[in-house]
């Protein structure tokens, strides 16, 4: 399990904390199947980087609420 601190169509899965997305892009790439679950409050934002495109995730589980 990873975090990640914003998710957006353009840019994927995101986080500011520069010290761990090594080790998150490699635990993404050993995964067989990568399912991020995340609530509203992360959606259609980017942070400054890229731990993964949003082409690899296979399943996107989060709450029913929408960012107003």
């Amino acid at each position: 399990m990873i975090g990640t601190r914003a998710i957006s169509l353009e840019h994927g899965l995101t986080h500011d904390y520069l010290a761990e997305p090594s080790l998150n892009r490699a635990v993404l790439k050993a995964g067989k199947e990568i399912i991020v679950l995340a609530d509203h409050t992360k959606f259609g934002r980017a942070a400054t980087v890229l731990l993964a495109p949003l082409e690899q995730v296979h399943t996107i589980v989060t709450d029913g609420q929408t960012i107003g």
